[in-house]
């Protein structure tokens, strides 16, 4: 799998943790009875919902992608949402790119 990590420039003065060195990306399918990752440690009833949700709005298509940092803890998260009745505007082999999460 490829993907993009953004390096901040030093005229940006953002410190970025974050390398390709350092960082994992994992995909994760949540189920109807496996909502979360092994990733995970917050489970709240908000975002359990919004799975649940995006899993019958996608018939089970959505998938979660992660980059793990150091000792497997999650840095960031995004949605990838296929093409729907509620995204109708998208073809059918385009996707919806979040919510997108990223860890302070």
């Amino acid at each position: 799998m490829e993907f993009l990590l953004y390096e901040p420039t030093k005229e940006a003065r953002m410190p970025s943790e974050l390398t390709k060195e350092n960082v994992r990306i994992q995909k994760f399918k949540p189920k109807l009875f496996n909502l979360y990752s092994q990733y995970e440690s917050d489970r709240s009833f908000r975002i359990s919902l919004f799975r649940i949700y995006t899993y019958v709005l996608t018939r089970g298509n959505v998938k979660i992608y992660f980059a793990l940092g150091e000792n497997a803890q999650i840095k960031h998260s995004a949605y990838l949402i296929p093409a729907n009745w509620k995204y109708a505007f998208l073809d059918e082999h385009e996707a919806n790119i979040g919510p997108c999460n990223t860890v302070e």
